[in-house]
């Protein structure tokens, strides 16, 4: 665990990030549109600023992610991401203005980290979408076993929840 806690002192902070959305183009909704099209943001953005994401899931009206950035690009990331929201029509103007559309909120400990982190993974599972964490076609663990698409390849497992997945959950 102590490698895990050297990482979390890197340069780049780590947030967890809420984005809520109203819309009917979410993925239960659509056939996994949101799911493509928040693939295509993040490749998109990521173009301009150097980030990544640690944890995502997909969830019937939001999305809790990891997000890893700079501190000074955090707040133009965000920006970025709303214009492209908008613009793909996958959010409406109210939502674009709204402080609460995205949520980014830094995690300062390990503690918290994880938590966000395990809380991510077992979303689905306690909103009963599935059985098991894996099992949920719009998150990174099924990403990263290979079970669902996320061809940017920028979900990583910095916690070993594939090696580890009773620790971890």
């Amino acid at each position: 665990m102590l490698r895990y806690r050297k990482y979390l002192l890197s340069e780049k902070d780590r947030y967890h990030l809420i984005l809520k959305i109203q819309g009917p183009a979410w993925p239960q909704s659509s056939g996994g549109d949101a799911w493509l099209f928040f693939e295509r943001a993040f490749m998109k953005i990521n173009e301009h600023f150097r980030s990544e994401l640690e944890g995502l899931v997909m969830m019937k009206n939001h999305l809790h992610g990891i997000l890893v950035c700079s501190a000074k690009d955090r707040v133009t990331w965000k920006k970025a991401l709303l214009d492209f929201l908008y613009q793909g029509q996958m959010i409406t103007e109210a939502e674009l203005h709204d402080e609460e559309t995205i949520t980014l909120i830094r995690l300062t400990t390990f503690q918290q980290y994880r938590t966000v982190y395990r809380y991510i993974a077992r979303n689905p599972v306690e909103a009963g979408l599935c059985l098991q964490p894996w099992d949920h076609p719009y998150s990174s663990y099924s990403v990263l076993l290979g079970k669902s698409s996320w061809p940017c390849n920028s979900v990583t497992d910095r916690m070993g929840l594939i090696s580890h997945p009773s620790v971890i959950l």
